[in-house]
């Protein structure tokens, strides 16, 4: 008996170590497969983030392009095209990332008091100005007795909504749009007095769903096989990132569809009314950083001076494209050396601190100015720029010393909130469709004042959206290219008639879109003459056009003296942007001009060439090209020295002077 009972409790004891082992292994597996599933989400959100960057600057710097280009310049479509193209792809990434995020567990349920009353106002204004422009109708539908204030999630139950009725918006080309909402008790079942079943349907007129795809609308890994043969059926994650924001806040998505006739989604979840007694705060009131697109695209904080610290050529022109939206000051570090000195050196209102830089890191960077001796550095809002999309180390970044941190590249709803919460109040201003708000509340006012002398700011303003920096690129350009018109035009219009009718038919173009409707009107004479063959009238009244474009010049030239650094431009707006010579800034101008010379053609070795070619000296031209072309240039210096070194293999000396000529003009030099 002793025997067996030893037996069976050596043979139990097996069995147990057995299962403990194959236990501990299993919870071995699911712990790596975990971790690889981080790592794998991670690695995808950080990825996407990445080809956020380059995307935005590519949108950016087409941006910049059809601002700088002419009127009939063909070009302007394919750079449109490009902008339409970004934006998708940057659409797409956004929602790969929020996947992403949601998969990591790192978006959690908020419950606070909020208002149902807004989240319709707020659909209802997105989707107008959605449709507008569409033969399709959107309608409300409301439940009688519906409680305005409850508690719940009000971001994630307004987030799962815009995107259906985003949804319904892309497949419905035209007929209706509804958005039923209601709320009832949950009949049979025993839930407290407060609790109220929520219920919202959103009904399209659109191409409606096949069962097929019904089945497997939320599941983010399903390829619709139907979609080989017809573009139709509905695709993307934008779906899966509902149902799972649905899943946050417990609330159940149904589908009812039919091909061709339409498709209804019913969200119903449960929420609470506040007691009689209490006098809650709703959640647009407790944080008033909430901050709508629309709201965003309105702020202007032209009185702001900021600092962006990123060591990345790429990463500051994208974080500047968003920046400049608000039409803020703001000065550029390129590394957080730089950036403590800068800081210690001016009054800024706000910093931006890229996190990971050489030799000094944003965090360091931070330390430093925290421990400068004046009190006020322990205050100043100093915001960090992680790459971390999945912003795992926010909290230990704030516990570090930074006010608040956010991904990089930000946007500007994500800029806007930042400015809210940590400007002064009477800094941040929003926009009205009153143009004449901008020149008053505008840093450069005083200098537009002395502007509308000569020009008609206040039409040319209205005309591109108000925006003032935009104004000061283009007055800025035109003073560039005809600083020295005068001598010039002279000088062309008795030895090349063509080129200087290309340059009046520029400098008309030119005053009409900054507003110097005077000097305008007398070149525009002057240029139907010249089509018209009337070379004598155009002579005739030269002088006159000329004295008019001369005030024209000297109002731009003083308006820039005026709005000086300490007017509101930063060095970098006042070198690269506008480029206007003053003494005060010669020191700059002669440090910059070192620089640029060496991207752009030598002028005296240019002219060198110019006169061997009126020589038809070969054995110079050959000399002098070879040494001008052993240098680097900028990529329209090396095309203009592509088609010059046709010329001259060719020994064409009538084109070789015209090329010549041609790139005098553009660069605007005599």
């Amino acid at each position: 008996i002793i025997s067996l009972v030893l037996f069976n409790l050596h043979k139990v004891r097996s069995q147990v170590v057995g299962k403990n082992k194959e236990l501990e292994s299993l919870a071995q597996e699911h712990e790596t497969a975990l971790k690889s599933n981080t790592a794998k989400t991670d690695y995808l959100a950080n990825m996407s983030n990445d080809i956020k960057i380059p995307v935005n600057a590519m949108i950016t710097i087409a941006n910049k392009l059809i601002m700088d280009s002419d009127e009939d310049d063909e070009s302007k479509e394919g750079l449109r095209a490009i902008i339409y193209t970004g934006n998708e792809v940057l659409e797409k990434v956004d929602e790969t990332i929020q996947l992403a995020q949601l998969e990591s567990g790192s978006v959690v349920r908020e419950d606070e008091a909020y208002s149902l009353t807004t989240l319709i106002c707020d659909l209802s204004d997105k989707m107008m100005n959605e449709l507008s422009e569409k033969p399709i109708k959107f309608l409300v539908d409301l439940g009688e007795n519906i409680p305005d204030i409850l508690i719940g999630d009000f971001d994630k139950i307004k987030a799962v909504l815009e995107i259906i009725l985003d949804n319904a918006c892309k497949f419905t080309k035209e007929g209706s749009i509804t958005l039923t909402v209601d709320s009832y008790k949950n009949p049979g079942e025993k839930v407290a007095e407060n609790v109220e079943k929520l219920v919202f349907s959103v009904s399209d007129t659109g191409i409606g769903m096949s069962e097929e795809m019904m089945e497997h609308i939320f599941e983010i890994y399903y390829v619709n096989e139907s979609k080989k043969k017809t573009a139709s059926e509905r695709t993307g994650i934008n779906l899966v990132i509902a149902k799972k924001l649905a899943d946050i806040i417990s609330a159940e998505i149904d589908v009812e569809s039919t091909p061709g006739a339409g498709t209804t989604f019913t969200i119903s979840l449960d929420q609470t009314t506040p007691d009689n007694e209490s006098n809650p705060v709703l959640a647009t009131d407790r944080n008033p950083d909430r901050i709508s697109r629309e709201e965003a695209e309105k702020m202007w904080t032209p009185d702001v001076k900021a600092l962006l610290v990123d060591d990345s050529d790429l990463g500051r022109e994208v974080s500047l494209g968003v920046i400049s939206k608000f039409e803020m000051k703001c000065d550029v570090a390129s590394s957080g050396i730089s950036a403590v000195d800068m800081v210690m050196n001016s009054d800024y209102d706000i910093v931006f601190m890229d996190i990971a830089m050489p030799v000094m890191n944003g965090i360091d960077a931070m330390h430093e100015i925290r421990e400068l001796s004046d009190e006020k550095f322990k205050d100043m809002p100093i915001i960090g720029i992680s790459e971390d999309a999945l912003m795992k180390n926010r909290e230990e970044l704030t516990g570090e010393g930074f006010n608040e941190v956010i991904v990089k590249p930000f946007d500007v709803q994500t800029l806007a909130s930042v400015l809210f919460r940590f400007i002064e109040k009477d800094k941040v201003k929003f926009r009205t469709n009153d143009v004449k708000q901008y020149m008053t509340e505008s840093r450069y006012s005083e200098g537009l004042k002395k502007l509308e002398n000569n020009f008609d700011v206040v039409r040319t303003l209205d005309r591109i959206g108000g925006n003032i920096e935009v104004y000061n690129r283009i007055l800025a350009t035109f003073y560039e290219q005809n600083k020295d018109a005068v001598k010039d035009l002279k000088k062309r219009i008795n030895s090349d008639y063509r080129g200087f009718r290309s340059r009046i038919h520029n400098i008309r173009t030119g005053c009409q879109n900054m507003g110097a409707a005077d000097c305008a009107e007398i070149t525009l004479r002057i240029e139907n003459a010249i089509n018209l063959g009337n070379k004598t009238y155009a002579r005739d009244n030269l002088d006159m056009m000329l004295d008019s474009l001369k005030i024209v010049i000297d109002c731009i030239k003083e308006y820039f003296d005026f709005i000086d650094e300490e007017k509101g431009m930063s060095d970098k707006e006042y070198s690269e942007m506008h480029k206007v010579n003053t003494s005060k800034k010669q020191t700059e101008t002669v440090e910059e001009t070192s620089t640029v010379a060496k991207l752009i053609i030598d002028i005296e070795e240019l002219k060198e060439l110019e006169k061997a070619v009126n020589d038809m000296n070969d054995a110079n031209i050959d000399k002098i090209f070879d040494k001008i072309s052993e240098k680097e240039y900028v990529t329209d210096d090396m095309e203009f020295l592509e088609v010059l070194g046709k010329g001259v293999v060719d020994k064409n000396y009538d084109q070789l002077e015209e090329l010549i000529d041609t790139y005098y003009s553009l660069k605007g030099i005599s």
